[in-house]
């Protein structure tokens, strides 16, 4: 792509005209990027369909039925002190469809991305592996391998047990830093139930997938193929560090740059009960909040994996697991530990 096809200040409707209905009409590029798009989960007030993505199905006309949901689904937004609300899968595929749109040869991202980033770079990273010049049965791709349900439910046991006598009563250590707000969460719960909360509809979007069974679908063969940006990336540590590190030394150019990391004040999250400063561009900047994340833009992936980047100390920080962890980055000791030692090693050599 060689030229500026897409404004982030630009509403979508401009470029996919048969998105701009439903509520939809003026929302921008960024809103998208910003999870403001009110399009968290999928809903055409219709009782007779399914609001449902078909992202697992092995169906090579998938993109054009997901395209289609999008264009009838309303934009909502649950609470009315906030529009931030976690898009975890739906962005990545609603700009799938805006890039077919705007690109001169229609290309998906996945295969944007194998032309105009992982080639250049020389690097093997994919938006599924559709456009991969390898062999699945060459690749070495590590199956996810989800927590047991017993060490599920000590850690989410854990979590409460501390945060009741130790950062209520303080009976014993409270917490480490988090940025979720518990008080807030219980409120959401018990005021759309424990099935009709927003976190819990944003989860079930995707057909025939539970909350916890979506990272184990991603090991089905068909599904590694398939094109969802927020969630089949499918490469390792290097190359996720090569490209963000690219970025930072003139990849892209100074302007886009800047304008992706541009943020506002943050704001609540009604889907991850956390207030969070997400950037134009589509990261997050982590604010104190978020203890050892402080400073870092970027963002993570369902079980700690992540990829960061500190613009002032010229930073990358890119961390891939086997292992699909209950507990968020912020909270998972292996992401911690590995934060806290880069930032540890960072203060040594600027001292």
């Amino acid at each position: 792509m060689d030229g500026n096809f897409l404004d982030y200040d630009e509403k979508i409707s401009f470029y996919w005209p048969e998105f701009g209905k439903n509520g939809k009409e003026n929302i921008t590029l960024s809103d998208v990027l910003k999870h403001q798009a009110g399009l968290c989960y999928i809903d055409d007030r219709d009782p007779n369909t399914l609001d449902e993505i078909p992202l697992f199905d092995p169906d090579p006309e998938y993109l054009d039925k997901i395209q289609l949901l999008f264009e009838n689904s309303f934009s909502s937004f649950p609470e009315e002190d906030t529009r931030t609300a976690y898009h975890g899968v739906t962005r990545g595929l609603i700009l799938n469809c805006l890039v077919r749109k705007v690109d001169p040869k229609h290309r998906t991202i996945g295969q944007f991305v194998a032309d105009e980033i992982a080639k250049p770079l020389g690097v093997n990273y994919f938006i599924g592996l559709a456009n991969s010049p390898i062999p699945q049965q060459e690749l070495d791709i590590v199956p996810h391998q989800p927590d047991s349900w017993a060490w599920r439910i000590r850690i989410v046991a854990g979590i409460v047990f501390r945060h009741i006598l130790g950062n209520r009563l303080g009976l014993i250590e409270p917490l480490p830093k988090v940025p979720h707000d518990f008080s807030r969460a219980l409120k959401d719960v018990k005021k759309y139930g424990v099935f009709g909360s927003p976190l819990l509809r944003t989860a079930e979007t995707i057909k025939g997938v539970w909350a916890l069974t979506f990272a184990e679908l991603h090991n089905l063969a068909h599904a590694r193929y398939i094109e969802s940006p927020s969630s089949n990336g499918i490469g390792n540590a290097r190359a996720m560090a090569a490209i963000m590190n690219s970025a930072l030394h003139g990849f892209i150019s100074n302007e886009t740059y800047s304008r992706l990391l541009e943020y506002t004040s943050p704001a609540y999250d009604i889907s991850i009960h956390a207030s969070v400063a997400y950037t134009t561009g589509g990261w997050a900047f982590f604010h104190d909040d978020f203890g050892a994340f402080e400073s870092f833009y970027g963002w993570h992936g369902l079980g700690g994996a992540l990829l960061l980047v500190d613009p002032h100390d010229e930073l990358v920080v890119a961390f891939a697991t086997t292992r699909i962890g209950t507990r968020s980055p912020w909270e998972d000791e292996r992401t911690l530990a590995l934060l806290t030692a880069i930032r540890k090693c960072v203060s040594k050599l600027e001292e």
